[in-house]
């Protein structure tokens, strides 16, 4: 997932991402949430990003609770952001782009530092 742009409040614009997340996309409302790990929990974020939602329930033994518009939030998430689209352009390939803001975020865990991707940590 990438941030595709901040307007000039810091706020997210676009997101960027691969074609399968938006398959759990709530298509009415088009709420979804962005947890943000903290340093040290790559394993999680390998057990998010390096498997198909299609072939595994990647939220089994995995503890949440859902964000005030039912988003799933990771409990070990050091903070999140729910997040609505409110446009969805068709692009070719297999990326989608949601254009969109902020409607909740907290952060859950002060006391902690974000993960960083580094590629070299995860290939």
């Amino acid at each position: 997932m990438d941030i595709a742009g901040l307007n000039e409040s810091g706020n997210v614009d676009g997101i960027g991402c691969s074609g399968t997340l938006h398959t759990r996309l709530n298509q009415r409302i088009r709420i979804f949430a962005i947890n943000v790990l903290s340093d040290g929990q790559e394993g999680l974020a390998q057990s998010f990003g390096f498997r198909s939602g299609r072939k595994h329930d990647k939220f089994q033994n995995v503890p949440y609770f859902d964000a005030p518009n039912g988003s799933p939030v990771l409990k070990d998430a050091m903070a999140f952001f729910e997040w609505q689209a409110f446009l969805m352009p068709s692009l070719p390939g297999d990326h989608s782009l949601f254009i969109g803001h902020v409607v909740e975020a907290k952060l859950l865990k002060s006391d902690q530092e974000p993960l960083i991707f580094r590629w070299d940590d995860y290939f």
